[in-house]
């Protein structure tokens, strides 16, 4: 449960231990990690602005987080 809402914080702050593993194991090459965090926060942001959001329950949050994650190393591929 913490690791998840730890990543949340990352990602509001746009730095921390969490983002720096999703970025390491995502496979994403540190020169572009300003940008991939900023994209990464930008999605997020939307996605938890959503209203539906607060009723999903930890899964379902952590898969969204994982799609966004999958689509951005879709994009530098």
């Amino acid at each position: 449960k913490e690791s998840y809402e730890s990543l949340e914080k990352d990602l509001a702050s746009g730095y921390g231990t969490y983002i720096d593993a999703i970025i390491v194991l995502a496979g994403y090459d540190s020169q572009h990690k300003q940008e991939i965090v900023m994209a990464l926060r930008n999605d997020f942001t939307k996605l938890v602005a959503d209203s539906s959001y607060t009723d999903k329950i930890r899964f379902e949050k952590a898969e969204a987080f994982y799609n966004l994650v999958y689509k951005h190393v879709c994009n530098i591929s």
